[in-house]
């Protein structure tokens, strides 16, 4: 058997785990695919599959691990979904921060807040990344059957929600308030915008564009709606 067949047959298996939920076996499939071939083209694929496959299995080592599989993805310019790899790069790292906030003290200081802070910093960027890198693949090219918005545009609003998301957690509040407001006309992110500006309003004591932003978003039935009424209350307050 030639070493591609064997590298295919290994690759193979790894995506069938991770498609049929197998995760932790998808997880050795692909290691062991980047063990043994770690210069073949479909390397960046096989990173890319482990970071996905890391991110299922919700430990605070396995992200970990997945911030190091995406960051390998992502470094290479050739790969087809560096874009994604971006984007799931970011994931991973905001997912670390909120691991990182609930693991034990195990010194005399507590480093987690400093920690957790640079990660979302870290995810914030690589959330602006991806976006662009989302924008760029559009101009490259156009689905078969072309919808009323790429599909790539969709995922880049969505990574430029996540990332005002992340400036809102590290108090980056006038930088979040002006990129939500590149989203208010978007019908899926638009709700998410105004509720990511009334609350960096709130955060900065700005009240009165607090109360005014955040009663938009009435009768607040969003998955963020009791979390806003919760903040419209506080600004009446």
């Amino acid at each position: 058997i030639s070493d591609d067949k064997a590298a295919s047959m290994v690759l193979d298996s790894a995506r069938r785990a991770y498609s049929s939920g197998q995760f932790d076996t998808a997880v050795q499939r692909f290691g062991e695919f980047l063990s043994k071939y770690s210069t073949h083209a479909e390397a960046p694929s096989a990173s890319y599959g482990l970071g996905l496959s890391q991110l299922k299995l919700r430990t605070h080592a396995s992200i970990t691990a997945a911030v190091t599989a995406f960051r390998s993805a992502s470094g290479r310019m050739d790969f087809a979904n560096r874009p994604l790899a971006l984007y799931y790069l970011g994931v991973s790292l905001r997912d670390l921060a909120s691991s990182t906030l609930v693991q034990k003290v195990t010194s005399g200081s507590d480093n987690r807040p400093s920690y957790a802070k640079q990660y979302r910093q870290e995810a914030a960027r690589h959330f602006a990344g991806a976006a662009d890198a989302f924008v760029a693949r559009s101009k490259k090219s156009a689905p078969a059957s072309a919808p009323a918005v790429h599909p790539d545009i969709i995922w880049a609003t969505r990574a430029k929600s996540d990332q005002c998301d992340m400036l809102l957690r590290i108090g980056q509040y006038k930088q979040a308030i002006i990129l939500a407001g590149t989203l208010l006309n978007d019908k899926q992110f638009g709700p998410q915008a105004i509720y990511n500006i009334g609350y960096a309003h709130f955060a900065m004591k700005d009240y009165l564009p607090a109360g005014r932003t955040l009663s938009k978003l009435a009768p607040f039935k969003q998955t963020f709606g009791p979390h806003a009424r919760y903040l419209l209350a506080r600004t009446h307050h």
